[in-house]
């Protein structure tokens, strides 16, 4: 079995030797054969696995987010009954559901919804029905690794101390924020990841590397600041990580995420 763990969320699977993985976005995808998760595939040939994460920073009713999500679902497939149960695996709690597709499809279709803390992780399983008596065995089994890890492997950790979630770029501070007045203080990355799973990442990560979250503001959340902020203290370091799902202006690629730390204590910058 290999086993792979998405850096950002923290949650791993471990999936057959001859299977494949490719991230696609924010999701990603598990197949016997490649050509499972090609995103032109009309016609459903072989079967796959598809998971993403989402952040669930408010705590809203798992309830009211699994009616909203399988309703979904229901409707793109066109979907006439969805025979839903609760399902705990993990230490995580939600809900599972066969969705019966239209006779001339001959396909199975299931979806899977967990919630664990602020982490939502949707599942979805499609095969062709022929492929049942060996497909759905080694995909039970997939599911059935599931496990959330307290950290993860393979991190940076930036020369300020603080560690880097993967494909982070470090851009001067004064190109993308503007109201600073001691860019020396400051250090900023660009990142192609959602705000929700760099505080998934922050929330894990800090800790392990030595760092007390001593505030924590979340985006979205009851606060005015249009982005996640940590206060994080180490020994008698004092910084301040900021989470930005968003920029004041456009640089030459358009990422969703920025990290900006900025340092309080004396004698620790760049």
């Amino acid at each position: 079995m290999v086993k792979f763990q998405q850096q950002l969320w923290g949650y791993e699977l471990a999936y057959p030797d001859d299977w494949v993985h490719r991230s696609m976005g924010e999701v990603e995808g598990f197949a016997a054969h490649p050509e499972a998760l090609e995103p032109a595939q009309n016609d459903l040939k072989s079967g796959h696995l598809l998971a993403r994460a989402e952040w669930n920073g408010l705590l809203h009713s798992i309830e009211a987010l699994w009616q909203a999500h399988i309703g979904k679902v229901a409707s793109m497939v066109g979907a006439k009954k969805i025979g839903a149960a609760p399902w705990t695996l993990a230490g995580a709690e939600g809900f599972e559901a066969e969705i019966v597709l239209p006779k001339k499809e001959h396909n199975r279709l299931w979806a899977g919804f967990l919630s664990r803390g602020t982490i939502l992780l949707e599942f979805m399983v499609a095969h062709p029905l022929n492929d049942r008596s060996w497909f759905e065995p080694q995909v039970t089994a997939i599911l059935k690794s599931l496990h959330f890890a307290a950290h993860v492997d393979g991190i940076t950790v930036h020369e300020c101390g603080i560690p880097l979630p993967p494909d982070c770029l470090e851009v001067d501070p004064t190109e993308v924020l503007t109201d600073i007045s001691d860019p020396a203080m400051w250090q900023v990355f660009e990142t192609p990841h959602s705000i929700g799973g760099l505080q998934a990442f922050y929330l894990r990560e800090a800790p392990h590397y030595g760092w007390t979250i001593e505030t924590f503001q979340p985006f979205p959340g009851d606060h005015d600041l249009g982005f996640a902020r940590l206060g994080l203290c180490r020994e008698e370091r004092l910084i301040a990580l900021g989470l930005l799902p968003y920029r004041g202006h456009q640089l030459e690629r358009d990422l969703p995420g920025l990290i900006a730390v900025q340092n309080f204590t004396p004698g620790h910058t760049k």
